[in-house]
């Protein structure tokens, strides 16, 4: 069993985690090209033999085959397809690089190693989106893309990446699920003093990273209080108190960036009025409302030729891309990695794990934007399905 310093390993998972892209003597160092190298570090040491479900097996063979018919079919090959069909093997390999030789498989070793990253970003965001001067000082080695350039720099609204190369409802996304993973761990314990934390961190800093994240974790709070019957709502409730009294102490600060509290604002006022009036008065979700609406298709069975992403953005929208560009046959087995293993949850009846919880997320999410096999937050759905190999010693 191979065996890494703390610190090392902390690094990579980093790395992994949020894959940034570091500046080094004005190169742009893209490191998920780290990934592949991994991944074969980890076959050649380990025989070439690795865990993993069967049905993924399966349903990687098959999307491959199907993707060759669609392409074929629609007389182009979608680049956004390609990149993560390529990607997909080496983040899952990577991954069990990590539970292998740097976690052993032990549950507690990752979780705990999933806080400490979420702790570092959430931290990043917090400082450089409040004292918004010296954001200059991170990106000087750190790359980030214009348009989250734009909204650190150029805008009244900020909404910061951390140690990501972009943010936003992505990044948001992300760590919701990340965090999600270790409350699961945490609640069976009860709540420590060094996760209410954590939580307060992830909280907080999801108000400067998008609404989508606030929004998530809200009602992920909310669902798992209704599904428990309570359980645990002193912890819960203690976080909300805590993350809203930090705020209103932060804004008192005087020569605080009050860029960063129009953020905060904006997310509150976007959450208040949404449960006063019954409606979400939101951009997002006022043009899935048109696109909905708007929405054709001319062969619902394999679809229009066109995902909307190459030849021209039709929808942000997840669904939509895939029923554009192969229908509904495509929509089912190019999503089948989400559907399969939610459906043995509800075969289970476990509504009350991280699978049931970040699956349903990553499913919803994909009403507002596109979520398949990309490095970022399929991650934690790598992280999440893995949790079968671990060694459960806090289990109940």
């Amino acid at each position: 069993m191979k065996k890494f310093n703390f610190l090392f390993l902390l690094v990579l998972f980093t790395i992994f985690i949020y894959t940034p892209q570091i500046i080094v003597l004005g190169y742009t160092l893209k490191t998920i090209f780290i990934f592949p190298l991994i991944s074969l570090y980890y076959l050649i040491s380990n025989n070439f033999t690795i865990r993993i479900p069967r049905y993924l097996i399966f349903y990687y063979w098959i999307i491959l085959i199907f993707s060759v018919f669609i392409f074929i079919r629609n007389g182009y090959a979608e680049t956004f397809i390609i990149k993560q069909l390529v990607l997909f093997p080496f983040i899952y390999i990577t991954c069990q690089f990590f539970l292998d030789y740097g976690f052993s498989y032990n549950l507690e070793k990752l979780v705990y190693f999933i806080t400490y990253v979420l702790l570092i970003n959430s931290a990043v965001i917090l400082f450089f989106s409040i004292f918004s001067d010296l954001n200059p000082i991170l990106h000087s080695f750190i790359n980030i893309t214009e348009k989250q350039y734009k909204y650190i720099y150029n805008s009244l609204l900020i909404r910061h990446s951390g140690l990501s190369v972009s943010g936003f409802s992505y990044l948001g996304f992300y760590m919701s699920c990340l965090y999600i993973i270790t409350f699961f761990y945490f609640i069976k314990k009860k709540f420590s003093i060094y996760f209410f934390i954590i939580s307060i961190f992830v909280f907080t800093s999801s108000f400067f990273v998008a609404r989508t994240s606030v929004i998530i974790l809200s009602v992920f709070f909310l669902l798992y209080l209704v599904l428990t019957s309570f359980t645990n709502k002193k912890g819960i409730f203690g976080i909300f108190l805590s993350v809203s009294l930090i705020i209103v102490f932060i804004n008192q600060i005087p020569n605080i960036n009050i860029f960063a509290f129009q953020s905060i604002d904006r997310s509150l006022d976007f959450i208040f009025s949404s449960f006063e009036t019954g409606e979400f008065d939101n951009k997002s979700l006022q043009d899935l409302s048109y696109e909905r609406s708007s929405f054709q298709l001319d062969n619902y069975l394999l679809g229009d030729r066109n995902f909307g992403r190459d030849l021209g953005l039709i929808s942000d929208i997840g669904y939509i891309s895939f029923l554009k560009g192969s229908g509904i046959l495509g929509l089912i087995i190019f999503l089948f990695h989400f559907w399969y293993p939610l459906i043995r949850q509800f075969f289970n009846l476990n509504f009350k794990s991280p699978v049931f919880f970040v699956l349903i997320t990553m499913i919803l999410f994909n009403f507002k934007d596109l979520v398949f096999l990309e490095h970022g937050y399929i991650q934690a759905y790598c992280i999440v399905i893995s949790l079968q190999y671990c060694n459960h010693e806090n289990k109940n």
